[in-house]
């Protein structure tokens, strides 16, 4: 049988599949993640049909135990769901599609020129939803008090990845060599900033500062030209500034920032009934009742990444999905005697993104299906990863 597959023609057909993956940015630019995570799949079967065929033992698995556990656990959350069909979309959007992503890019065969290729069509779609948002701005006749969401149906969602392709571009242009497209990094950059302001979005405001105060600290050099386009979208967009800016300082005084902290708080007493287990993928908005009648803020979910996390798959799941995280921060913040000639960007761009990631996830549940947002965390995550096994491989041929 096995080799009757190995005869099959189209089996043997020699194809890369690190092009499969170059058009999801463009289809992240939809906003649906079944959309994204269907294309992904799809690169998943023949990216597993192709080491079948080959040779599955040339298949890298790392932190295989790790994944093990997620998997499985991740099924027995699924039964515990409110809504069984809630649950294993949940699995399918959270864990496996994740696994998937892991899986292939860990095993591309992929070099700088490839990865610059795959980033800029990420900044692409970002400048395709930013420009969107701007048409919508101006058509409203400048109304700086709306909130935009470009074709996505979630603000907060949009901002975040527009946050990532803004921070991905700023490091391509503090990291380019002689000749690289200075004028075209710049003019996108301004683009992805434009559109992160007109989501008006509070959380990745302070992401943003977070992330840039901690990156200008090694690199002072880029201080001057942030504080020159700080300064012009600050008074062109004042009162934006102002009001989001009074809504921080004042957090817990206006509507919104009530349903967060009743979010928050619900969650946590949620918690203490059953810290370890958790209750199931999506279970927040059946369970809320029994902590609060009355919300400030018809709340869907427990708004921040962590809490939302420990409270669907318990304090277990929590610590080994997020331990996969954590290497992949680690490397890309402690790595030390890198061999990655020409990489600094890609690891500089990666740094950027975790930072953003750490305030971000307290505001809103980033790992959800909302949007593309879990896809591409995980994207980000996986290449983090390649980027540390790459060096170890050349660590390695040097000894």
């Amino acid at each position: 049988m096995i080799e009757k597959l190995k005869s099959n023609y189209l089996l043997n057909i020699p194809f890369k599949i690190e092009y499969l993956i170059l058009p999801i940015p463009i289809l992240a630019t939809l906003g649906h993640w079944i959309v994204v995570s269907f294309y992904i799949f799809c690169i998943f079967i023949l990216f597993i049909s192709n080491y079948f065929v080959n040779g599955i033992d040339k298949l890298k698995v790392p932190y295989l135990l790790s994944w093990i556990f997620i998997l499985v656990w991740g099924l027995y959350i699924v039964q515990k769901s409110p809504v069984p069909k809630d649950g294993m979309y949940y699995y399918i959007g959270t864990i496996l599609i994740p696994f998937a992503i892991f899986l292939i890019i860990i095993n591309l065969n992929v070099n700088k020129i490839f990865l610059t290729k795959f980033f800029d069509l990420f900044i692409f779609s970002g400048v395709i939803l930013s420009v969107i948002s701007i048409v919508i701005f101006v058509e409203s006749g400048f109304d700086i008090k709306q909130r935009i969401s470009s074709v996505w149906q979630d603000n907060n969602i949009l901002s975040l990845y527009l946050l990532f392709l803004f921070l991905i571009n700023l490091s391509f242009l503090v990291n380019r060599v002689k000749g690289e497209k200075m004028i075209l990094y710049i003019l996108t950059l301004l683009t992805l900033l434009l559109g992160i302001v007109l989501t008006q979005t509070r959380g990745v405001f302070v992401s943003m500062i977070f992330a840039l105060v901690i990156y200008l600290i090694k690199r002072p050099k880029v201080v001057i030209p942030i504080a020159v386009i700080a300064s012009i979208l600050g008074i062109l967009f004042f009162d934006v500034f102002k009001d989001r800016f009074l809504s921080i300082r004042y957090f817990g005084s206006d509507e919104s920032s009530l349903g967060r902290l009743q979010a928050w708080l619900s969650t946590l007493i949620l918690l203490k009934e059953n810290l370890f287990f958790g209750y199931g993928f999506n279970s927040y908005i059946y369970m809320r009742d029994q902590v609060f009648s009355f919300y400030f803020v018809e709340v869907q979910h427990s708004h921040n990444t962590y809490l939302r996390s420990m409270l669907e798959i318990g304090l277990i799941g929590f610590i080994v999905y997020f331990s996969i995280i954590f290497r992949a921060a680690k490397f890309v913040f402690f790595g030390k005697d890198i061999k990655l000639e020409g990489y600094k960007k890609f690891i500089d761009a990666m740094k950027l993104s975790f930072l953003a990631c750490i305030p971000a996830f307290m505001f809103e549940p980033y790992l959800s299906l909302y949007g593309v947002s879990t896809i591409v965390i995980w994207i980000f995550i996986s290449i983090s990863f390649k980027l540390k096994f790459m060096n170890e491989d050349i660590q390695e041929s040097v000894i």
